[in-house]
Parts: structure tokens; sequence; C-alpha cells
């Protein structure tokens, strides 16, 4: 995550369905951005802002609150984050993450501490899961969660996870989803994989099968309420 992207298009339907499982947890639910330092791409996708009748019926709080912030204060912080999903129990980890080995530990070992009581994590790196040809303390490897966090948080830690995912470029949506869930599956051993998608992200949600009810009575908010915006497809479950 960058501060720069706030309230872009992919945060509209983050803030979303976190508020969703806001509702169907009943502990804290812990936000850990990834966050990295600003740089010159561009800044986010913002032309929804200007389509209400298009995309505010999905939650009108939500797209309310992005607009004022976006388009009149001109406020693109995730600091803003909390007054966004409007939910009080939800845990933010704003530290920024670095590329080097030492930093990336240290990093998430804070992460743990600080999740300690949470029983959801929610991962929001600038582009998702790590491919083979990235490695850690290489350039730009803070942008993505690499596998092996991945199964500690879920295995060790007995977290829920949700996680972002971009799409990679010219890739085809449905076999990359599959492929991704199908590597969740080897390194997590899951009780359930779900995927939430857009035209842009995908949202793997992975719970524990504690934790499962809550989850699912989440996703099936998501399909009423996000219709049309956000789908979850039959590839979404293992």
């Amino acid at each position: 995550m960058k501060n720069q992207y706030f309230g872009d298009i992919n945060d509209f339907s983050k803030y979303g369905i976190l508020r969703i499982l806001c509702d169907t947890f009943p502990s804290d639910i812990a936000v850990c951005w990834m966050l990295t330092p600003d740089d010159s791409t561009p800044d986010g996708h913002l032309a929804y802002l200007d389509k209400p009748k298009e995309y505010r019926h999905c939650d009108s709080y939500v797209f309310d609150q992005l607009r004022d912030l976006v388009i009149n204060q001109k406020a693109r912080d995730v600091s803003h984050a909390s007054k966004v999903i409007g939910k009080p129990n939800l845990k933010f980890i704003d530290t920024i993450l670095k590329d080097d080995k030492k930093s990336r530990l240290e990093y998430f070992d804070m992460v743990k501490r600080e999740t300690a009581d949470c029983d959801l994590v929610f991962f929001d790196p600038d582009i998702g899961l790590s491919p083979d040809s990235v490695k850690k303390g290489s350039k730009d490897s803070s942008k993505y969660l690499f596998w092996d966090e991945l199964a500690d948080f879920y295995n060790v830690q007995q977290k829920s996870i949700l996680l972002y995912q971009h799409y990679p470029q010219r890739s085809q949506h449905v076999p990359f989803v599959r492929d991704c869930v199908e590597k969740i599956k080897e390194h997590t051993k899951p009780f359930h994989v779900y995927s939430l998608k857009d035209t842009r992200v995908v949202y793997f949600l992975i719970p524990q099968r504690e934790h499962h009810d809550w989850v699912w009575e989440g996703v099936i908010r998501m399909i009423r309420e996000w219709e049309g915006i956000v789908g979850v497809g039959k590839d979404a479950l293992s």
C-alpha cells in the first residue's frame, strides 16, 4: 500500500470488504498496510467517484467518505482509513516496510506482537504474493508478501487471512486466480479459500476452521451487496 493510492477504486472495495468482516467477526481485525513510500507512478483510478449511480449502492457510507476526502479535502493518506471504515474493532499497522531482510524480519516480528489478540489479519502489499523471481531483500521485495510469511500467520499464528492481490499485466484472470488458490492450499492447507474478485484485483480470504461461520456470513453479504462490482467465483472454494 502507498498513501498516494488512498481512495482509488481498489480502496472502495477494500474498505467495503473490511466493513462487512468487521460486522461478522466479533473479535478485532488487524489491518497490516505493508506501507511503502510514495513514488512517481500514477495515483490510482478515481473516476468511479464521479459515478455514484454505478458504485454508491454497494456501500454508500464508504463511497461518501472517500468522495469527500479525495475530491473535497484532497486528503490521500491511509491515516483516514479508520474514518472511512467507521468500525471500532480494527487495529491498524502503518509502519513503513523496507526492502532489506533485517528490517523485514523486525517488521513481521512486530506484526505478530501487534496482532496477538486479533483473529483475522488483512495484508495489503503493493502487488500481492511473491513470484519465484523475487527474493527477500531484493529491490522492491517490500511490495510482496512471501509464501513463508503467509504460512506462518495461518499455520503457526493461527490467524484467518485476507490478502490483497493485484492481477499481473496481460494475465488471464481466471487461470491466475486458480493457480494462486492452488498455491495457497499447498502452503497453508486451509479449511477453505475464497476469492473476491473485481476487474483489477482479487482478495483471497482464508479462514481458520473455527472462524468459518463468520467468514461465510461475510461472503454471503458480499455476494448480495456488491453484485456486479465484486464477484465470488466457483473457483473460490477449495
